[in-house]
């Protein structure tokens, strides 16, 4: 992911956060309980809405990224372990955490298939996987302009 969609990240999410994917993270993030694993934490925009948790590890593989999402530590509730990582080959033993958290994350991962098996690896036996997702838009233009991105994405790790 190229340095520019980082620094753009927030500005272009900003309006789609404030009509409606603040609500549903803050709802997904609610079920969140004991130790938490987030993948691909972003510029951290889950971190506030934390509620009900022992801790939280957040992996995200972008320098720029981890640097957004570091300021946003401190409008954390609970402390937040901010790491680099990758979703694909993540560091813990088996069944380490209570629930694992994806949000907008799977479009800008390789091998997603690689990394729901890690995920799964690391998630104990009665854990939660919490995921935040989309599918490419069925609009001829806005459908475009997902894969422009996407294939920006891509290019750029």
């Amino acid at each position: 992911m190229g340095k520019w969609f980082a620094q753009l990240y927030d500005m272009f999410m900003m309006p789609i956060e404030k009509r409606g994917f603040h609500s549903i993270r803050k709802e997904l993030l609610e079920n969140a309980t004991g130790a938490v694993l987030e993948i691909g934490a972003g510029t951290g925009l889950n971190f506030p809405y934390y509620q009900h948790v022992d801790k939280v590890v957040a992996i995200e593989p972008n320098q720029t990224m981890r640097e957004r999402a570091q300021q946003r530590l401190a409008f954390s509730n609970f402390p937040i372990e901010l790491l680099e990582g990758d979703a694909q080959q993540l560091p813990y033993p088996d069944n380490t955490f209570d629930t694992i958290v994806g949000t907008l994350v799977f479009c800008t991962i390789p091998n997603p298939d690689i990394a729901l098996r890690e995920m799964k690896r690391v998630c104990k036996p009665d854990g939660k996987l919490l995921l935040f997702e989309h599918v490419r838009l069925s609009h001829t233009v806005f459908g475009r302009i997902q894969d422009y991105f996407s294939e920006c994405v891509m290019d750029a790790t």
